[in-house]
């Protein structure tokens, strides 16, 4: 059955087919269920976040229900999953996620939070109230199914720009080598890319020479540093896990602190960051971002390495703008916010929202 299109208009622009086409897979497992007449892709956009946005309707014998469409281009990840499920939430109406693979444990808290999800080998979980309902599990991919999005997805370089632009908005307009600087010395041709990108995408808008966000669109930017964030680059930033003799937060904080002094510029990320900013939750480790760390950073700090069951952990900082202004020592909110997320734990996630609602419903500007 091919694929139906509803838009309002008799022709299609080129990228709402190219976007189509990515989600075709998982529309055609969505029309084998037994209660599905049709599927209908209502509207097609890129979305940052995911690479596509979709708005689609279900057909079936007892009327139409539409859903959003969220698709990850790339391996979803226990993290990835863990931010789904803290922004089902915020999200109007009904929504589906679309992803290559979702294995048992993430398609089990998918369900208990009431995410619909569908993958490409047809495992999925529908609930469209009363008799309307499916679950399959146990299908696995074929072996020569590929994503082309994920081929074009952005890289680490790209998303340290991004974070420097959401961290302070007015660098969208600044010099190229101003914002190379600003995120950790990329190339300014990275920072030309991107903007270059997030104008191609319509989060940015480039009106008589100069650069602004739109502001309409501030959760998509926010939520596409994220998912960079959490699905690679946070690991290139990591320094590594590490063992303190103090097993009190507050005592081996302290300590760290003396020890860091003003030799170099730091600041706590993840709920220790969150602690400070406003007594959300906290876990028992400590999590450290440092710009330009020596190879005996750790070493001179007294830690012992302990990838297992060490308590610290150090992480190189995305550059000056990684950096809050206020309380002192805790990294930019988004950073928190990221921070809390990648843990891929639930109270972390509850604690990554407040965060989300009470510092960045104004990023970018």
């Amino acid at each position: 059955m091919g694929l139906s299109i509803t838009n309002g208009q008799t022709t299609v622009p080129d990228m709402a087919r190219r976007t189509d086409a990515a989600l075709d897979p998982y529309l055609e497992h969505l029309r084998s269920l037994r209660f599905v007449r049709d599927v209908h892709v209502r509207a097609s956009r890129p979305k940052a976040a995911t690479d596509t946005d979709a708005s689609i309707v279900l057909e079936t014998d007892h009327g139409s229900f539409e859903f959003s469409v969220e698709r990850m281009t790339s391996h979803l990840s226990k993290q990835h999953a863990e931010w789904l499920v803290s922004r089902a939430g915020s999200r109007p109406g009904p929504w589906l996620v679309a992803a290559p693979a979702i294995g048992r444990p993430l398609a089990e808290r998918f369900i208990h939070h009431h995410v619909n999800y569908v993958d490409l080998a047809g495992n999925c979980s529908i609930d469209l109230g009363g008799t309307l309902s499916a679950h399959i599990e146990g299908r696995r991919r074929p072996t020569n199914v590929e994503t082309d999005a994920r081929r074009r997805s952005m890289r680490g370089p790209a998303y340290k720009v991004l974070f420097a632009y959401l961290a302070d908005p007015n660098l969208v307009d600044a010099p190229l080598r101003d914002t190379a600087h600003r995120a950790g010395g990329v190339s300014p041709q990275t920072v030309g890319d991107l903007r270059s990108e997030l104008v191609d995408r319509r989060l940015v808008v480039r009106t008589k020479g100069h650069h602004g966000w739109d502001p309409a669109r501030k959760d998509e930017a926010i939520d596409l540093f994220v998912h960079g964030y959490i699905g690679g680059l946070r690991d290139k930033l990591r320094i590594g896990r590490f063992r303190s003799r103090y097993e009190n937060p507050e005592e081996r904080e302290r300590e760290l602190g003396m020890r860091i002094g003003d030799g170099h510029r730091w600041s706590f990320g993840g709920s220790a960051a969150a602690q400070r900013l406003g007594g959300h939750y906290r876990d028992d480790e400590t999590l450290i971002h440092v710009l330009d760390a020596p190879p005996d950073f750790a070493k001179s700090l007294g830690l012992i390495p302990d990838a297992t069951r060490g308590n610290v952990i150090l992480q190189h900082a995305l550059g000056d703008a990684a950096f809050g202004t206020s309380p002192p020592h805790v990294v930019h909110p988004l950073l928190v916010y990221a921070d809390l997320l990648a843990s891929a734990n639930e109270r972390a996630s509850e604690a990554a929202v407040m965060i989300r609602e009470r510092f960045l419903s104004k990023t970018p500007a």
